[in-house]
């Protein structure tokens, strides 16, 4: 995945992982406090390290038909292998975990069915306030016109995220 962030750099899964954070599954299931993952991320790693790769080989194929000069591709620090795959939890109790609010990124083409909290429009969107929605502690990012025209694009998608984070910080004092 590449950023733009401090120049642009790429943000691999195996990166955060040496940074320390906990890769998991796929969220399967949610019952009270206790979270439940599917066992697909290594394939979901390699997934993402197949998708890096193509991207790099279409940029150097438009590079070749498109005739440019272009310094060669540098090896990527951040998509080093890990030595190891990093251990994912089936479950997690998100109260043993001290986890009060999570982040949830769906993508381009979420599916909100299986929330079962009452915060969703007949349209699937959850109801919400510039991301904060009625139920607490749980937040929104990423949808057109959140709280600005570019709300739902990469672009503008973290000054919605700051205000989020604010917003959860606050609560917590």
């Amino acid at each position: 995945m590449l950023s733009g962030a401090q120049g642009g750099h790429t943000i691999a899964l195996q990166q955060l992982a040496r940074d320390g954070v906990r890769l998991l599954g796929r969220l399967v299931d949610v019952e009270h406090a206790k979270l439940t993952f599917d066992a697909g991320l290594p394939d979901n790693m390699s997934y993402a390290d197949g998708r890096a790769a193509g991207f790099r080989r279409a940029v150097d194929a438009h590079i070749s038909r498109a005739g440019l000069v272009a310094a060669p591709a540098e090896e990527e620090p951040a998509e080093r292998p890990l030595t190891r795959q990093p251990a994912a939890p089936e479950t997690l109790d998100a109260g043993a975990e001290r986890i009060g609010s999570v982040i949830w990124c769906t993508g381009f083409g979420p599916d909100t069915a299986w929330v079962g909290v009452p915060v969703l429009r007949a349209d699937g969107v959850p109801e919400h306030h510039r991301g904060v929605t009625a139920f607490p502690g749980l937040y929104v990012t990423g949808y057109p016109w959140l709280s600005t025209r570019g709300s739902g694009i990469m672009y503008g998608v973290a000054v919605d995220a700051e205000r989020i984070a604010q917003h959860i910080a606050a609560r917590r004092e």
